[in-house]
Order: C-alpha cells, then structure tokens, then sequence
C-alpha cells in the first residue's frame, strides 16, 4: 500500500512543502505534475529526507518518508506515488508572489475533509467508533433533537459531547481527491462531462480558466485563509468553487462582511449547508444542517434533495440583462450544467433577488443578489464547472468576473 498527502493545500512560489509518503515498499516511483504547465520538473526535492514513525498510523506499519520540496513556479500540482501493485494522488496549489490579485479563489478544502473516509471515518461513515457509543449517541439526539449538535438539553450545565465520529483529522490521506484525480488522469487530464465530480476535480475548470485568461490575477485559498484574512481592498471578486456545503462560523462572518464590499461568485451548489469548528487540526461537524432562514438571505436559495442527481441545462429568463451580452442563446451550460445537488429559491428569498436563469428539466435557480452597489452571482449547482466548457455560459460567467474587476 502507498500513501501521500502534504502539509497543506495552497502555497506561494518560494515555499517549502512538505510531502509525507508512506511506503511498504521502498521499490516506488514519485512524480509531481503540474497541470497547467504538464511540467513534471518544476519541483526539486532537497537532500532533508529521513524516516519517522508516527503513533497516529501506527496500524499501517509503513515507513513514513518526509520530503521538502521549494516551490519555483504557480500552477496546480498532481502528487502521484506508485509502484507494480498501487497508486496514489494528491493535490496542491501555488500562487504567485509580488502581485496583488483583486481575485480571490476560495477551495472547498472543509468539504474533503468531511467526506475523506481515511481511517475509517467521514462525516458519512463511521467503522472506528464503538456501536454502543453510536447506539448511545443516536438515542441523544433524538431525545434532544431541538438542541444543536453537541449540545444537552437536559440541563444549564449540561454538555453532551457526541462521538468522535464526527472530529475529523485534516492532514491525512484523502481518499476522496485521490479517486477524483485517478479518474481525471485516466482521462488525459480532461474533466469530461457528467462524471459527477464533486471535491477537488470539479474546481479545476474554473481554476484553469483563470491561468488562460487572467494571468497574475487572482490567488487561491483554503477555507481558513478565508476566514482568517483581511481584505483591505474593495471591489475586488471573490469565488467559492466545486461543492461548498461545509462552513466554519468565521467563514460565515467574513463573507457576510465582505459582501457589501466584493463581488461574489459561486460557482457550487449546496452552498453553505452544514457547519464545522476548526481545532487543533480537526474539523468537528456543530451542524447537520443550517437553517434555511439563515442561509437564504445571504446566498438567494438554499439546498434541498429534491431532483438530486439528476441533470439538466439552464433557460436564461431575460438575455437583455448585461450579464448575458454577447450571448445568443436562452438554453445555455449543456445538459449537466445544473446536476448532482441544486439549491432553490424560497420563502426566504429577498427582494434583493433576482432569478437569471433555471433549470430546464429540474429545479436550480441561478440567482443575482445586490448588497449596496455589488453582487454576488449564485449558480446553485455541483455540476456548474459542467458548462464552462459550452461557450455561452462559459461568456456569461466570463462577463461577470470582467464586470467585478473592471
């Protein structure tokens, strides 16, 4: 068995980065590709490589082997280790230094997190925890189902903390990328349509996008350095790509405070639905599911199952708006354009609301929703990064970034 993963998801040109690789066969093959460039020797490994043990995978009895690799150029990295027997991938990101992009690129790094099953468990599957604690847990919450997550109604002083089922280490192998990657590798590195990507594949459109059309321009973050930076400059665009269902409370603060100051662009669907804590390396899942009157007034629509993986293209409702030049069409995106999970509009809905276009066979609201003198642009569906590949939604996505950093 081969494992890899690095200590982190987004770095500027000039980092050291640090590849953990665990082996039970010194008999392998790294590579690292960048994918923009399909450059596989961009990345120069130092001479500081030595063995470690580590009690977290002490059940794995491998050998873990740490490189330290220097980051010399921006672009999208693809780690494979491999050998006779098996493979394994991973990802990362490099951003050009000394610029000052009015561009800011948001990965959904909190939604991989909890959907990676590594070790045994994800916010989805749990085989480490003992099916008593479950059994107990499960009775918990459904006798104190009005009280979030975590939290006992049985008294002020009361705190029931739920199992670790849901504290999820972050630095692990992700299982989740690794059979994303896989796929898109066996596809010469083309993200074909209706392959149902919905973790790290499914950002790679928009990103390319970006390097082809708007070089030094924009940067990527991971969900905490969203959270945690500081956005001096104003009418600038930020984007939350691919499936953004998993937000910490600070993530939640920044964009609320950002909004009236940034276009926003999210280029997703079941955006914003359930809520992590971020500690000492681990995500905690607080939150199931938000609150439709929370979530709605920010982003315009909310999730909900119904026409769950199913798939259909958009109809445009008014191609006079300015968002729509130079399209000549009102049926857009492809057929899987609006796919997988899509939020809708609701009784939640504001007047500072406006439907752009709809799913043909399926209910999705692409929706514009004006704060003071900017916007934010919500497309409502996993399988969004679909259309870029059909030239007018692929113009229609292109006149909204122009418009937020002209």
């Amino acid at each position: 068995m081969l494992l890899l993963f690095s200590n982190g998801y987004t770095f500027n040109v000039g980092d050291s980065i640090k590849i953990s690789k665990f082996t039970d066969d010194s008999n392998y093959i790294f590579e690292i590709t960048n994918i923009i460039t399909k450059n596989k020797k961009v990345f120069q490994p130092s001479n500081e490589i030595f063995d470690l043990s580590d009690k977290k995978f002490h059940n794995l009895n491998h050998t873990l082997v740490t490189d330290h690799l220097i980051a010399n150029s921006a672009g999208v990295y693809i780690l494979t280790l491999k050998n006779d027997r098996n493979t394994f991938h991973d990802v990362f990101f490099v951003n050009q230094n000394n610029i000052e992009p009015k561009i800011k690129i948001v990965l959904s790094d909190y939604t991989w997190t909890c959907y990676n099953s590594f070790g045994g468990k994800s916010n989805y599957i749990d085989k480490i925890t003992p099916k008593s604690r479950i059994f107990i847990d499960n009775l918990r919450r459904r006798f104190n189902f009005l009280a979030p997550l975590g939290k006992h109604s049985g008294g002020a002083n009361s705190v029931y903390k739920p199992s670790i089922a849901y504290h999820l280490a972050i630095k692990r192998p992700n299982l989740g990328n690794k059979n994303e990657i896989e796929t898109f590798l066996k596809d010469n590195m083309k993200v074909i349509e209706g392959k149902k990507y919905h973790l790290v594949v499914s950002e790679l459109p928009l990103i390319k996008l970006f390097y082809n059309n708007y070089p030094n321009q924009f940067q990527i973050l991971d969900c905490k350095q969203f959270a945690d930076q500081s956005y001096s400059n104003s009418k600038g665009l930020i984007i939350f790509n691919g499936h953004t269902e998993y937000w910490s409370s600070r993530m939640i603060g920044r964009l609320n405070s950002e909004k009236t100051k940034n276009n926003i662009l999210f280029l997703s669907g079941n955006n914003m639905f359930r809520k992590v804590e971020r500690l000492n390396g681990f995500l905690t899942v607080t939150q199931q599911i938000m609150p439709k009157e929370v979530i709605t007034p920010i982003l315009g629509t909310y999730y909900t199952s119904t026409d769950y993986d199913k798939n259909s293209s958009l109809i445009l409702k008014d191609t006079s708006h300015f968002l729509f030049e130079g399209i000549d069409k009102t049926e857009i995106g492809g057929e899987y354009v609006a796919s997988v999970e899509t939020d809708k509009i609701n009784m939640y809905t504001g007047s500072n609301v406006t439907v752009l276009a709809s799913g043909k066979n399926i209910l999705c609201d692409v929706v514009l929703v004006k704060n003071n003198e900017n916007y934010l642009l919500n497309l409502s569906s996993n399988g969004s990064y679909n259309g870029l590949a059909e030239p007018n939604f692929n113009r229609f996505i292109k006149n909204f970034i122009d418009f937020s950093i002209k």
